[in-house]
């Protein structure tokens, strides 16, 4: 019968003999396996040698933020998302519910063009290769409106002799 010789990782010193093995390594790590050649009488000389290496990636992590809230004025010039964002990358960006995979390389572009307050919720995860993606980070943005201006009830017209007049201001116009 053909024997089988495992070594690397936490693999016992000496070897495992088994024709298979199952490893979890925590960092990347390279198996060999040997087994004298059958066709050969001399083992050391005929021993046959393969190895293969276990890459063992970091798990993408939740993206680090400055800020995880905003607050706007109506038709004020929003930072770019991208510049909340203290971590390295790379990230996706959502606009609305993550869904792993649909997310955007680029930051969504904030809009302040609105006429009542508004709250808007942007995502970010961060991303990688071989092992998908992080759990989202909520950024806030709330917008305001900008307010009107006070409106009078009345213009007024008088004589210097009837000073001073009592101006009234609309509440109800103003915001």
């Amino acid at each position: 019968p053909i024997s089988f010789t495992w070594t690397g990782g936490s693999l016992p010193a000496g070897g495992l003999v088994s024709p298979s093995i199952v490893v979890t390594p925590t960092a990347t790590t390279t198996y060999t396996v040997s087994s004298p050649d059958p066709t050969s009488s001399c083992a050391v000389a005929g021993t046959i040698t393969s190895s293969f290496t276990v890459n063992v990636n970091a798990l993408p992590v939740i993206p680090s933020i400055s800020s995880s809230s905003l607050s706007l004025c109506e038709g004020q010039t929003p930072p770019n998302l991208s510049s909340l964002v203290t971590s390295t990358g790379p990230f996706l960006w959502y606009s609305t519910a993550v869904v792993p995979g649909t997310g955007q390389s680029t930051a969504p572009t904030i809009n302040t063009n609105v006429s009542i307050h508004t709250q808007q919720s942007y995502f970010v995860t961060q991303s990688t290769a071989n092992c998908g993606e992080s759990a989202p980070k909520n950024i806030v943005v709330d917008i305001f409106p900008n307010p009107a201006a006070p409106a009078f009830v009345n213009d007024y017209s008088t004589c210097s002799s009837t000073l001073p007049v009592n101006a009234t201001l609309n509440v109800n116009s103003a915001t």
